[in-house]
């Protein structure tokens, strides 16, 4: 048959025929090197995971011994590696096409991740390691440093691209059970405080350190959010009162802003004073119920014999006492322990038997009026008798409870409860009460009502958040709804500078967003894709919804925990897939 004068039709049809389709295939099958003698015949699935374990097992030693004949071999070790390692590729391949070695091998991986921390660094090393001491799947020529760094990048990938769903699993088991991280327990706090205010937190708001927070705060419409949150909060310190008219004849219900927070101030300086009284007034029914005698104040008579005897004006009437000004002082604040100390003297050569209450009085007036003179002697130009009255009334005190001392050594239960009242009264009660300027202002009515119903809350909001410590002091006293008010005014400073100001949050100015977007996708860019999402046309209420707070400051409950690190077993299964498309894909490119 002439194949040269055949048309391409007619060849084509010849060549397309049954009988000559099979010649060409007998053809071909002979060319064709014989197929690997299949070495798996004949074992069990025990024996198949255990080579598959057992080819997985021995990747690093091997690994590492590439690695020595890559650096170090002859060209004659090349060549006679290489010949091994070609001649052995066939039946590794076919012995992991069983799915008994497949799964021997996947429990190797699974059982190394398992015994690592369940953290995503310890993870990613452990794969990036592995990977890069593994053998290589060419002939090697040296140490191909380049081969090894692409299979560390490749499986370090892997992990790391599993690790956010991981973190996901794990923050989202925390927020189900109720499990914060440290921050995220205070920021569940306030949040709640704030939801019994009716104010609807942002999350990064709760978390202000955080670049979220620059976000969110730099997003268009943030603005009209503070707007919202100040106008509930200033709905929740609202109260309606009824004020008297000025002829005090009739009455006007007036909704005064603030004044539940005014109210709430002056009711815990209130509480945290009667509490210190209740000290001493049980101290005071000890001591009438154990018949205990009064106090020998014998140091007290002699300082007040040197007060009076110092101090005191004489005319021809005698000693003017009402111009002694120390016994002034301690007038002005208890006219009774001033009279008291005058009769110590009643008889000089005897020592006074005062009742304990009676000297705690006389002590209480003695300390106010110190604490007074201090100030004045304290003041610009203050005269040299203000730094003396200050000097004599310390001593006078220090005299008072000196005796008491002596007194409690008799006694030393009742000197227990009056060094525990003391105390009280000293850490709790001064600061609280005595000397808290807030509670000053808020108890005289100056933040709430006046006689024509008016109120002044951009002034009270603003004491309250330039005096942290003041409310400190005040905070375990305090109702419920107040406390959420504090915690609420001292954690939200946007919302809280809108409503000293009397004036809305201004809008973040565009080149402000641009900035800041700029700034966080460099240096934040999860946390900018989080923004992203959550900001985003159907998403923008996830920033406010319950479910995102919780699952934002939940604790990562699979964090290097056994359920953590079972996960992390499980989880090579997903990265095992991804490794293989990955070369899958850079073999494609090769070719």
């Amino acid at each position: 048959m002439n194949f040269q004068e055949m048309s391409d039709e007619e060849l084509n049809a010849y060549i397309n025929t049954p009988v000559q389709k099979a010649i060409v295939a007998r053809q071909e099958a002979q060319s064709q090197p014989n197929p690997p003698e299949d070495t798996t015949q004949g074992m069990s699935d025990l024996e198949l995971a255990g080579a598959g374990a057992g080819l997985r097992l021995h990747r690093i030693p091997r690994g590492i011994k590439e690695m020595g004949i890559g650096m170090f071999g002859t060209p004659e070790d090349l060549a006679r590696y290489n010949a091994e390692k070609a001649a052995r590729a066939p039946m590794e391949e076919q012995l992991m096409k069983n799915w008994a070695a497949k799964a021997g091998s996947f429990g190797v991986d699974m059982l190394t991740a398992g015994a690592l921390p369940a953290r995503t660094g310890p993870q990613i090393v452990s794969a990036i390691g592995g990977a890069a001491a593994s053998p290589t799947q060419r002939d090697i020529k040296g140490l191909e440093t380049p081969t090894r760094l692409m299979q560390g990048a490749e499986a370090g990938a892997t992990t790391g691209l599993m690790a956010l769903p991981m973190r996901s699993l794990g923050k989202a088991i925390g927020a189900v059970r109720g499990n914060y991280s440290p921050e995220g327990v205070e920021a569940m706090r306030l949040n709640e405080a704030a939801k019994r205010l009716g104010v609807n937190r942002n999350v990064g708001g709760l978390d202000p350190s955080s670049s979220f927070n620059a976000f969110e705060s730099n997003m268009p419409g943030y603005a009209r959010t503070v707007e919202e949150q100040a106008k509930a909060f200033t709905n929740a310190a609202r109260e309606v009162k009824d004020i008297p008219s000025k002829s005090g004849k009739s009455f006007e219900s007036r909704n005064l802003e603030g004044e539940k927070l005014r109210q709430g101030i002056t009711e815990a300086g209130e509480n945290l004073q009667a509490q210190g009284k209740n000290l001493w007034e049980e101290l005071d029914s000890y001591i009438v119920q154990n018949n205990l005698p009064g106090v020998a104040a014998r140091n007290a008579q002699i300082k007040a014999g040197e007060i009076i005897q110092n101090y005191t004006p004489i005319n021809k009437k005698g000693m003017q006492l009402d111009k002694n000004p120390i016994l002034q002082r301690i007038n002005e604040y208890d006219p009774d322990s001033a009279t008291l100390l005058t009769q110590l003297l009643s008889n000089p050569k005897a020592v006074p038997q005062v009742a304990f209450s009676d000297l705690h009085q006389l002590s209480a007036a003695v300390g106010k009026a110190y604490r007074r003179a201090e100030k004045d002697a304290a003041a610009p130009g203050a005269p040299v008798l203000d730094r003396k009255v200050r000097t004599e009334l310390k001593n006078l005190y220090g005299s008072l409870m000196s005796d008491v001392d002596s007194w409690g050594t008799k006694n030393p239960a009742a000197q227990k409860m009056f060094e525990d009242a003391k105390t009280f009264w000293r850490d709790a009660v001064v600061p609280g009460v005595q000397t808290n300027k807030v509670f000053g202002k808020a108890s005289k009515g100056v933040y709430g009502m006046n006689p024509r119903g008016y109120s002044e809350p951009a002034q009270l909001y603003s004491d309250v958040v330039k005096n942290p410590r003041a409310m400190q002091d005040l905070y375990p006293y305090m109702p419920q709804n107040v406390r959420d008010m504090i915690d609420t005014l001292n954690t939200m400073p946007d919302m809280a500078r809108s409503l000293v100001t009397n004036s809305p949050h201004p809008p973040a100015p565009g080149m402000g967003t641009l900035t800041t977007l700029a700034g966080m996708s460099v240096g934040s860019p999860l946390q900018l894709a989080k923004g992203m999402i959550s900001h985003a046309p159907g998403f923008n209420g996830l920033v406010t919804s319950e479910p995102a707070k919780r699952f934002y400051f939940a604790k990562d409950a699979l964090r290097d925990t056994p359920l953590g690190r079972t996960a992390w077993a499980l989880n090579q299964y997903p990265q095992e897939g991804l490794q293989g498309m990955s070369k899958d894909l850079r073999e494609r490119g090769r070719k």
